[in-house]
């Protein structure tokens, strides 16, 4: 807590130190952002997106007769996770609670229920054991503020290209958690293998990355289409998400908790200018913020149709791959199974974003380097990508990993830059708080899915600005301590001189 207080207060001390040498040298920092969306426009695109068009009446009457007859199920006995929360399982739920977040409506920050008292943490349990009891929580819950962000290299004028950032209600997100350690057990068996092979982007990757070498090794051709949803959580439809909880949770209860937590929520839109929407309700999907979105989107899409090609789920990143030494064979085969998944899409009401839908293909003949994917959807041609980015990692055509490396050398040698900075030889921060600093803005940005192109040949590319962090950490640490020794010399003949 005190070394995170230490570089925030750091970097507050050197923003407004950059302002006041501008203003005393006449330059002009950096021109603030022009939004060209209203934040209400904004916020009613969000409403759209979460808004189902009328038809399918039919499949309506489907779900609404199966959600009656899962009702009447009663919960067997013994299989009840409803139970009241007892203290013990709050500790695990805080290791998870960050402080240095922001705060939801409620104003309540992650430090005061972080560093609380014994008391009023037991208090905390028997609020949420209430509100589970009762199925009702606080209304200031249900609202959330959300962040209007710019999607990067989109243009600003389209309020599509905006990604909402919702900031929660603290205590809520404790009370997920709590629901999510009970829940978890129960669901991750019966989720298809393509969802739990790997529950991490870079074991999602990285699996399919292993089957693409594979394809190599068998000379052949892999061609992938990676899917992509439009405001896949906004989408969700609750009525059906609702029944295929039912069918795989026993405990009834629990079902009607998460569905009351889930239903009836409000936001407010706001930009970096600090234009506020006013307050919109959302009929259908499930919250981005919240730590049981990811699990609830997994259950929804938990019955995708059996493809020929095989398929790859983290969330909403889709991928289906096919491999064969024929072209027509790859590119029939996905076109077919990209009809199979736009009927299923259509059925529960999930959006295919066609512009943003692009197959590739990977394979190490150079000849046919320039070959080009055709996958129809819809009698539409998907527009094909030759490197192509998902969870993170640009891919190219024969997994060299070069594209990617290059972009991760310029972002960790912006940060090393940012570390220069705050490490001055008569100034600055600390040796902790330098460290402090060095994890997250260098080491974790350098390890991030480094499991998949840990053995790519381009891999020097990014040792300098590593090794320009690690020896500016020692430098200031030697710094340190030569300075700490200095002190207590003086110290010592301070107390010589005095007796």
């Amino acid at each position: 807590m005190g070394e995170s207080c230490q570089l925030h207060r750091l970097l507050a001390l050197l923003r407004e130190a950059w302002r006041t040498i501008n203003k005393l040298t006449g330059r002009s920092g950096r021109s603030p952002r022009l939004y060209l969306v209203l934040a209400s426009t904004i916020a009613l695109q969000l409403v759209k997106n979460g808004t189902h068009k009328t038809g399918g009446h039919e499949s309506t009457r489907l779900v609404s007769k199966q959600l009656s007859d899962l009702w009447k199920i009663p919960t067997p006995e013994g299989h009840s996770i409803s139970e009241p929360f007892r203290l013990e399982e709050l500790p695990a739920v805080l290791r998870r609670l960050k402080p240095g977040k922001s705060q939801g409506l409620d104003s309540i920050f992650p430090e005061f229920i972080l560093h609380t008292r014994s008391a009023l943490k037991s208090w905390f349990c028997d609020f949420f054991t209430s509100c589970m009891c009762q199925l009702k929580i606080p209304k200031i819950w249900r609202r959330a503020l959300l962040v209007a962000v710019l999607k990067p290299e989109k243009p600003s004028g389209d309020p599509k290209n905006y990604r909402p950032t919702p900031l929660l209600c603290v205590p809520l997100k404790n009370l997920e958690r709590l629901i999510y350690a009970r829940v978890e057990p129960i669901i991750d068996p019966l989720l298809p293998q393509e969802q739990v092979v790997f529950d991490t982007e870079a074991g999602q990757i990285a699996l399919l990355t292993q089957d693409t070498e594979d394809s190599f090794s068998a000379k052949k051709k892999a061609g992938i289409v990676f899917v992509d949803l439009t405001a896949a959580y906004n989408t969700v439809w609750h009525r059906c998400l609702t029944c295929k909880l039912l069918r795989l949770l026993p405990d009834r209860h629990m079902v009607h908790m998460i569905m009351e937590m889930v239903g009836n929520r409000s936001f407010i839109v706001t930009t970096g200018n600090g234009k506020r929407s006013r307050l919109r309700c959302l009929s259908n999907g499930v919250s981005q913020g919240s730590a049981l979105a990811p699990l609830l989107f997994n259950i929804y899409i938990s019955d995708l149709p059996t493809t020929i090609s095989r398929k790859y789920a983290y969330a909403d990143d889709l991928a289906t791959m096919h491999a064969d030494g024929d072209w027509q064979a790859v590119e029939g085969t996905l076109t077919k199974d990209m009809a199979t998944l736009g009927e299923y899409l259509q059925t529960w009401k999930l959006k295919l974003s066609t512009t943003n839908t692009v197959p590739a293909v990977f394979h190490l003949n150079n000849k046919e380097a320039k070959r080009e994917l055709k996958v129809n959807f819809n009698n539409d041609t998907l527009p094909f990508c030759f490197e192509p980015k998902y969870l993170g990692v640009t891919l190219d055509r024969s997994l060299t990993y070069r594209r990617h490396l290059e972009s991760l050398r310029k972002k960790l040698t912006s940060h090393a830059a940012l570390l220069r900075r705050l490490a001055g030889s008569g100034w600055g921060a600390g040796a902790t708080t330098l460290r402090t600093a060095t994890l997250p803005l260098v080491h974790s940005t350098a390890e991030n899915c480094a499991s998949v192109w840990c053995r790519s040949a381009h891999t020097l590319l990014i040792d300098p600005a590593i090794n320009d962090s690690c020896v500016l950490h020692q430098r200031t640490t030697f710094q340190y301590s030569q300075e700490l020794r200095r002190n207590g010399a003086t110290l010592s003949l301070d107390d010589e001189t005095t007796e």
